[in-house]
């Protein structure tokens, strides 16, 4: 199954959540786009190849998982020059022209714990926020990283404005945690080191989308 991802972080989590939870179920093969802007002109071009099948998965940022997959429908459509059609778009799945892709929303906007951390804007980088916080193992070099968190954050915020993206506090506690500044090695620690236990209970919301959308 193809999955086009914002880039080069987004595909070393998925490829490394599914060797390790679903390797023996899907053949995964991500494609990086330029960026979310991009993803709905390399699905559309996927489409335009004969692929039939396919997923996106897309950071909410600021929106929700719904106004992300209606904004997704709208701009595939017009990247392949035609109109939605009624009902083009049904649960995660938009429909076209005989075939399917599916959209995997990125993030957890409802999550309190993130809430407590001041960040409003969702992407890949909530999984890996909540797997720092809530695996001991992984935040050993910084275990009241949560406490140092919250105590940084107001100073960060009265200097520097906003700073409420998962992004940018993932970026300020890959120096704090040690465990290297790739953000694609980071990853591949996270998701692989973590408790297989914490990690299905901390991507949950997000194994339920790949499931729908790879067939798990």
């Amino acid at each position: 199954m193809i999955v086009v991802v914002e880039g080069r972080t987004d595909a070393a989590f998925f490829q490394h959540v599914v060797n390790r939870l679903y390797s023996s179920r899907v053949d995964l093969e991500p494609r990086e786009a330029q960026g979310k802007y991009d993803i709905p002109k390399v699905a559309a071009g996927l489409l335009q190849a004969n692929v039939r099948e396919l997923a996106v998965a897309q950071d909410i940022d600021g929106q929700d998982p719904e106004m992300v997959m209606t904004s997704f429908d709208q701009a595939v459509h017009s990247a392949l020059g035609i109109s939605p059609q009624a009902n083009s778009l049904s649960q995660r799945t938009v429909a076209i022209e005989g075939s399917k892709i599916h959209i995997i929303p990125m993030g957890l906007p409802d999550d309190g714990e993130l809430g407590e951390l001041g960040i409003k804007s969702h992407a890949v980088e909530d999984y890996l926020t909540k797997l720092l916080l809530n695996e001991p193992s992984l935040s050993e070099k910084a275990p009241e990283i949560k406490s140092l968190l919250l105590k940084l954050l107001p100073s960060i915020r009265d200097a520097d404005g906003p700073f409420d993206s998962s992004k940018e506090i993932f970026q300020l506690i890959k120096p704090i945690v040690q465990h290297g500044f790739s953000d694609t090695g980071v990853v591949q620690k996270l998701v692989l080191d973590a408790d297989e236990n914490v990690l299905r209970a901390v991507l949950a919301p997000l194994l339920a989308d790949m499931g729908l959308a790879f067939g798990f």
